[in-house]
């Protein structure tokens, strides 16, 4: 996805069957990219966690956010997002 020079993150996704694994690539100089994750997993020792990564916006880091962790970013202007995911679904029976 190509975001715009003045693309803001208005809202946070959250998935719950979709593992995303992510990089960030701009042009040589741009600023890193802010990743804030926040931890929806009732079951999980990480229950209500918040906490932020900053990425590389030159295509050098992935950052794999499994399903049930909301998820929002910063400095997105003039960054393409690549986003390898995974659906995750159930066995039919």
């Amino acid at each position: 996805m190509i975001h715009s020079p003045h693309f803001v993150y208005d809202d946070y996704a959250l998935h719950l069957g979709q593992y995303d694994r992510l990089s960030f690539f701009g042009e040589p100089g741009t600023g890193p990219v802010t990743v804030h994750l926040y931890d929806c997993r009732e079951n999980s020792p990480e229950y209500d966690r918040k906490f932020e990564i900053t990425m590389p916006a030159d295509g050098s880091c992935a950052i794999g956010i499994s399903p049930g962790y909301a998820h929002w970013f910063e400095n997105l202007g003039n960054i393409t997002s690549r986003n390898d995911y995974s659906i995750l679904a159930r066995r039919s029976s």
